[in-house]
């Protein structure tokens, strides 16, 4: 979430979830951005819910996103993985 929401409310600031992950799936998480106008007509790319050929309960990973004029890009352990 945008520390100031200076093109209004969500998700008209935008919304980046870099990564989410549930627990009861233990080898998949999801990465969003959220964009729109107003809640009820709202947009979002990213990865959805992505399986891996891991256990994220096992150990630490690093998750990271990049963003630039060219693409939005969400990194699992230094690999992009969308």
């Amino acid at each position: 979430m945008p520390r100031d929401s200076v093109y209004g409310g969500w998700p008209a600031s935008g919304e980046i979830d870099i990564m989410e992950y549930r627990g009861q799936v233990t080898n998949q998480y999801s990465g969003t951005g959220h964009f729109g106008p107003s809640w009820d007509k709202h947009a979002a790319v990213g990865i959805g819910n992505r399986d891996f050929e891991l256990d994220f309960s096992t150990d630490f990973q690093t998750f990271g996103f990049h963003w630039d004029q060219y693409a939005l890009r969400w990194i699992v352990d230094g690999q992009q993985c969308h």
